[in-house]
């Protein structure tokens, strides 16, 4: 698994629709982040990571989904609080040396032994990083993302881990922001 392609836009967002502002100026999400493909997207304020997501979708359908859920879903809690965050958007590619360092994950070996479509595979897989992810903001930062709802876990490898900390190291604010748990 690699990270191919990262962007950071600033998003406005009454709840007809998502207004992006692109650190270059641009007044949309751009390709590869409006189409489809493998996404780990992080929401903040201030600096400050509140909420880790994934998708396949492009990533405006996929907001537009969270901030103007249907009746049956709840939807983005963040979309009642704030105006405004940051949206920070990883694209990944994944091979299959990923697939098989996760042979032994209970969700994989189900996933396989039902012969699941390489979608629910790839899934497994994000849904990993996303864990890992989240963790590791709680290890820096003393607390989970203030809006984070729901999270899989799987089994975790070095990828993933590595991975993770790539992502967060785009937070340099967050071990200040949210506060160190002194377990003394």
């Amino acid at each position: 698994m690699e990270l191919t392609e990262h962007a950071r836009y600033r998003i406005e967002f009454p709840y007809e629709y998502v207004n992006p502002k692109g650190e270059n100026g641009e007044k949309a999400f751009v390709p590869p982040f409006n189409r489809e493909g493998l996404k780990l997207y992080v929401i903040s304020d201030g600096g400050t990571p509140i909420y880790v997501g994934r998708t396949k979708d492009p990533i405006l359908e996929r907001l537009g989904s969270g901030l103007r859920p249907s009746p049956n879903s709840y939807g983005y809690l963040w979309r009642h609080y704030l105006k405004e965050a940051t949206i920070d958007i990883w694209i990944l590619t994944l091979d299959k040396q990923d697939i098989s360092e996760m042979e032994e994950d209970p969700s994989m070996k189900r996933a396989k032994k039902d012969n699941s479509e390489e979608a629910r595979i790839e899934e497994i897989i994000i849904e990993t990083l996303e864990a890992e992810v989240v963790f590791l903001i709680r290890q820096r930062a003393g607390k989970w993302p203030k809006y984070q709802s729901e999270i899989h876990f799987h089994q975790s490898q070095k990828m993933h881990k590595r991975i993770a900390a790539e992502i967060v190291s785009h937070f340099p604010k967050l071990d200040n922001s949210m506060g160190r748990i002194n377990h003394a």
